[in-house]
């Protein structure tokens, strides 16, 4: 009696677990080595869902590359692929998705408004709401702002100075508030001066001669500028 088992050996695949970041500068293509132990690869699905050869994933010699622009579309968490043979059972490889991008810090309020007129100056607070990152400092273009003269900050608050923003130009000026990590965040500053202007009166000097055939009134004429 002859004994025999044609039953197929399982392929392997390795590693069976792998880790994703969608981070942009982490992002990076997963390869899984085949071990296909006389069988032939057929594909990866992600549950009922196929992945797209070729696009999803490349295939050289025995090495499967799941590409990051796929991984990248996965939601974060767990993600168990299954890599399907001719024969012999699935093999799965389970993908932890995280995304350390950092999350942008906000300010508020993103609009304000600044008038000249004496009375009427008053610092400009702003609050921010961090997100883990730190705050590194203000910028009007490319001049940066002097901490503790142009701004203070107490806190989460950075209070923007009258005296700096009465030497800006009357217009609407961004101001760039920049942090550690994320994106800057802008701040729009109107800019106005709603001093009165100064009456004018014309003429400002006169002369007058008493002697009665000379004497004659002085008109004076008034320019108000509101």
């Amino acid at each position: 009696m002859t004994i025999t088992d044609t039953t197929p050996s399982d392929s392997q695949i390795s590693p069976t677990t792998a880790a994703f970041d969608k981070k942009a500068s982490a992002q990076a293509d997963v390869p899984v080595t085949l071990t296909l132990n006389g069988n032939t690869f057929s594909g990866v699905w992600n549950g009922a869902a196929s992945l797209t050869a070729g696009t999803d994933y490349t295939v050289a010699g025995n090495v499967v590359t799941l590409q990051k622009a796929y991984l990248a579309g996965l939601a974060n968490g767990t993600a168990t692929l299954a890599f399907k043979f001719s024969a012999g059972a699935d093999q799965s490889l389970s993908m932890t998705i995280t995304d350390t991008t950092p999350l942008d810090s906000q300010i508020s309020p993103t609009t304000a408004a600044f008038d000249k007129k004496v009375s009427a100056q008053a610092d400009v607070p702003v609050t921010l709401t961090l997100n883990g990152n730190t705050f590194s400092g203000v910028w009007n273009g490319a001049a940066a702002l002097t901490a503790g003269t142009d701004y203070t900050v107490a806190g989460n608050v950075v209070t923007l100075q009258k005296a700096y923003l009465a030497s800006l130009a009357n217009g609407t000026i961004t101001l760039a508030f920049r942090f550690s990590a994320g994106a800057d965040q802008s701040l729009s500053v109107t800019i106005t001066d709603t001093t009165p202007s100064n009456s004018q009166i014309s003429p400002t000097t006169a002369a007058f001669d008493k002697k009665v055939s000379a004497q004659a009134d002085v008109p004076v004429t008034l320019t108000l500028n509101g």
